[in-house]
């Protein structure tokens, strides 16, 4: 009896174990380079998948923080909800979202460096840039 119990306590807690919750991912579209003086446009796709249902409300509070190499303080701007990039995706699982960095002075020369914050699913999450933009 007591390894009937066992092997049932087993079995449900390994089939509780094959429903993936979900999850989250993102892709970044970003320049190599930008010339002084004009603006720097940032595009982050946002995506989930899994049981954990639709990408409706998952992503809150997203922001990108930047500042120029060497510099000690960043600056954080506000993101523009735009039509997602992909020729074909599921509405249900990608969100698009642009940010415009202001131009740097003409002249100016170095390199951006950048990152974003996003609540998913109530979380804090930092994501890196995957790159730095060079101003030329």
């Amino acid at each position: 009896m007591r390894d009937a119990i066992l092997a049932g306590c087993l079995a449900l807690l390994l089939s509780s174990g094959c429903d993936i919750a979900g999850g989250g991912g993102s892709d970044q579209i970003v320049p190599d380079s930008v010339k002084a003086g004009e603006p720097a446009v940032i595009v982050i796709v946002l995506s989930v998948w899994g049981s954990g249902g639709s990408i409706k409300g998952r992503y809150r509070d997203l922001v990108l923080s930047y500042r120029l190499t060497g510099e000690s303080e960043f600056k954080t701007i506000q993101p523009e909800s735009i039509p997602v990039p992909y020729k074909e995706f599921d509405k249900d699982k990608f969100e698009a979202y642009r940010f415009t960095l202001p131009p740097y002075p003409k002249g100016m020369k170095g390199e951006i460096e950048f990152y974003f914050e996003v609540k998913f699913d109530g979380q804090k999450n930092h994501i890196k840039g995957i790159k730095k933009i060079s101003i030329s």
